[in-house]
């Protein structure tokens, strides 16, 4: 006898065959339903869905609610100075960074702005003016550290099986400054320093909502939690809150008549 010999294919050739069509028609699927997004925002003048898609200019902003506690001192907010270190052309990154790409203005004029608006409307100074014309307290700051990039990953950035992560994205950043505090006459009353850092990776099976992929979303984060730090330590301070500095200052006054007296 013979062996009988099967005609039918294996489930493994079935396999073989069937899954590359599979992987193909999802490609072409995904493809097909990109091209159809793209020709929508054509016809509707890059808009879709009736709302505008257009990406909005970063404004450094602080989120903080009231001060538990107000600095009885007429402040002047003076200027901010930038020493963010410069980017290395050996070793710049290719991703997007947000303050160089949707911000307009100064990042140091922009970042006074927003902690002016802070002190103002959360009442963490009795008053505080950009110019004062008899001021208890002067401020001024220094930025260290006011970035996010946001890039893909790389398995992300392969032709056609990078469509598969189109909603993968990684953020990350961080905040750095310090605020310093002293009179008019140049006594250092404090320098209250704060920080944040985050590294953010969406997943592609969970793509977040628009609102969170917004650009500086995280930095305007990351910037508030660095002033609510600073906030923080400038009540803590006694010298500060508890008007330590006043009798600080005429203390330095009393010792600088006495000196010219002696003289």
């Amino acid at each position: 006898m013979y062996p009988r010999i099967s005609h039918k294919p294996s489930a493994r050739r079935y396999r073989l065959v069937i899954m590359p069509m599979l992987l193909l028609a999802m490609l072409s699927l995904q493809g097909c339903i990109g091209g159809a997004m793209g020709l929508v925002r054509l016809v509707t003048g890059g808009h879709e869905g009736g709302a505008d898609a257009s990406i909005t200019a970063y404004v450094p902003t602080i989120k903080l609610t009231e001060s538990p506690q107000t600095i009885e001192a007429r402040a002047q907010l003076g200027p901010f100075e930038n020493h963010i270190p410069p980017a290395d052309s050996e070793t710049a990154r290719g991703d997007q960074e947000v303050t160089k790409s949707v911000m307009e203005g100064e990042l140091i004029d922009l970042v006074r702005q927003a902690i002016l608006t802070d002190f103002r409307s959360n009442a963490v100074y009795s008053s505080v003016r950009l110019h004062e014309e008899h001021p208890d307290l002067a401020i001024q700051g220094n930025i260290y550290q006011f970035s996010e990039y946001r890039s893909k990953p790389w398995y992300a950035k392969i032709p056609l099986i990078g469509r598969l992560f189109s909603n993968s994205e990684r953020v990350e950043g961080g905040v750095s400054l310090d605020v310093m505090v002293s009179t008019p006459d140049g006594l250092l009353v404090g320098i209250y320093s704060g920080e944040s850092r985050f590294p953010v990776e969406t997943s592609p099976s969970q793509s977040p909502p628009k609102n969170r992929q917004a650009p500086g979303l995280q930095l305007n984060r990351a910037f508030t939690e660095a002033m609510r730090q600073i906030r923080a330590k400038m009540l803590a301070d006694e010298q500060l809150g508890n008007g330590g500095w006043r009798r600080s200052a005429h203390s330095q006054k009393s010792e600088e008549r006495g000196t010219q007296k002696t003289l």
